[in-house]
């Protein structure tokens, strides 16, 4: 596994490793992170008291401190119990 330009990370929900390139200490600040949507509605007055529900565009962001990465991951394989 190696290190690779954020702009290359799946936008798909699967969790990663993310990390912020500094240039005196190599990759630094490194968690775990995945990118989500989340949907935006309000209701819009139509007559009297009628309203209707309007999607608004999605918020799609990296979670955590992922809008600071600079390169991403894959997680690695957990521990195998014995």
């Amino acid at each position: 596994m190696e290190w690779q330009p954020i702009e290359t990370a799946p936008k798909d929900g699967t969790r990663i490793l993310i990390g912020r390139l500094d240039g005196n200490v190599g990759i630094d600040a490194i968690e775990i992170c995945d990118w989500y949507v989340i949907e935006r509605s309000h209701y819009e007055h139509v007559e009297y008291d009628l309203y209707r529900k309007v999607m608004d565009e999605p918020n799609e962001s990296w979670n955590g401190n992922g809008h600071r990465a600079t390169h991403w991951m894959p997680l690695p394989d957990p521990p195998v119990s014995k």
